[in-house]
């Protein structure tokens, strides 16, 4: 009998990637688990039953993973779910004797790194928003059930690939002819295949050694941005221009545009029109009356100066005509680091089922598919 791994997040990029090759595969039976069935479509083709359940409902995720042996959490939502549906996943995989509980987690928990170094999984993770905290922080949950459960983290950077917003983001923005290129592409592109990030997951399920470990995947031949964005302008047949950016601009303090604009919110909130409209309604007014109270105690002076200032015209900015550069696409290339699978390579055997080249055409039959090329 196959053993069965329950995919959480079926109806994702990765879940469903993972669904159709265990599908097609046919070593190992994949068990789709959604919040909903209104994004199954993709899953639901193969004619496999779906799995409805709501993560917080720890009585709900017990009853979807039953029977499974390996569990692969490849959900995404907000941090209280990802948090304590995490929680109730690892119980559920506990309570049924799971073989292996294997989370999908990011590179981005090591930040934003500047300088042109190599990441690997005995860096200190510094993340730099709070989608990469909340990461980290199931990283760290993860690993504390690793002592009473098998547990295993891979931490793709971006993802690339059919059905990938990331791909149909690049597409779009070199139809536009607004492509970034950061410091002339010197940076490393630390992009993965989807299709190898599926056969990361099954490699993982397949040993028996290197659980309770995290283990950055990427491509294995590093590859600047300007070799990677040139192939993928090569593959869509375009000759658009890179917009050009340098790293400098990124890392700048406020400028004085934001901090005027700051201002300007100030002064909105300062004038007695928006103070008259929030006092009809009784709980603004009691606020109200004690800021006026509190105003009417400062020094002469200082009431003097916010007079003044609310008095000045509140400056509205002319919108720009020019198209916009991608922010993500910015920020991705300005970490200049590689992330290192080596220990994935050496650890869990793990090879691309892909090569470069045949990325390249997946993708671009994809979108062809798509009608987008």
């Amino acid at each position: 009998m196959k053993s069965k791994v329950a995919i959480v997040g079926a109806s994702g990029l990765v879940g469903a990637a993972l669904c159709e090759r265990l599908f097609f595969d046919g070593e190992f039976e994949p068990v789709p688990l959604l919040h909903n069935l209104g994004r199954g479509a993709r899953v639901g083709r193969l004619g496999i039953a779906l799995q409805v359940a709501d993560l917080l409902d720890r009585r709900q995720v017990l009853e979807a993973i039953s029977g499974c042996e390996y569990i692969v959490n490849c959900s995404r939502n907000g941090a209280a779910v990802m948090i304590n549906g995490l929680r109730n996943l690892l119980h559920a995989a506990q309570k049924t004797n799971a073989k292996g509980l294997i989370h999908i987690s990011s590179a981005a928990i090591y930040g934003n790194p500047v300088s042109d170094v190599v990441i690997t999984e005995r860096t200190r993770p510094q993340p730099a928003d709070e989608y990469a905290a909340v990461k980290l922080r199931q990283d760290e949950i993860v690993l504390r059930h690793a002592s009473s459960l098998r547990c295993m983290i891979l931490c793709p950077p971006t993802i690339s690939g059919p059905y990938s917003e990331f791909a149909l983001g690049l597409t779009q923005a070199f139809r536009q002819g607004v492509v970034p290129l950061v410091d002339e592409g010197r940076g490393y592109a630390n992009v993965v295949h989807v299709d190898n990030l599926v056969e990361a997951i099954i490699a993982a399920i397949r040993n028996d050694q290197g659980w309770g470990e995290l283990y950055l995947i990427n491509q294995i031949e590093k590859r600047t941005w300007l070799e990677f964005l040139e192939d993928i302008r090569r593959m869509l047949g375009l000759r658009s221009d890179f917009v050009p950016v340098s790293s400098k601009q990124l890392h700048t303090p406020t400028s004085r545009r934001d901090r005027r604009r700051l201002l300007d919110n100030c002064k909105v909130l300062l004038s007695g029109e928006f103070r008259s409209a929030l006092s009809l309604f009784p709980a603004f007014r009691a606020l109200n009356e004690r800021a006026y109270l509190w105003f009417n105690s400062r020094s002469p002076a200082f009431q003097s100066w916010v007079r003044r200032y609310v008095q000045q015209p509140v400056m509205i900015p002319k919108r720009s005509t020019q198209r916009s550069v991608d922010d993500y696409l910015v920020r991705i290339q300005a970490r200049k680091a590689y992330y290192s699978p080596e220990k994935l390579v050496n650890c869990l055997r793990y090879r691309p089922i892909l090569s470069y080249e045949q990325e390249l055409q997946t993708l671009r039959s994809w979108l062809e598919f798509a009608a987008l090329v």
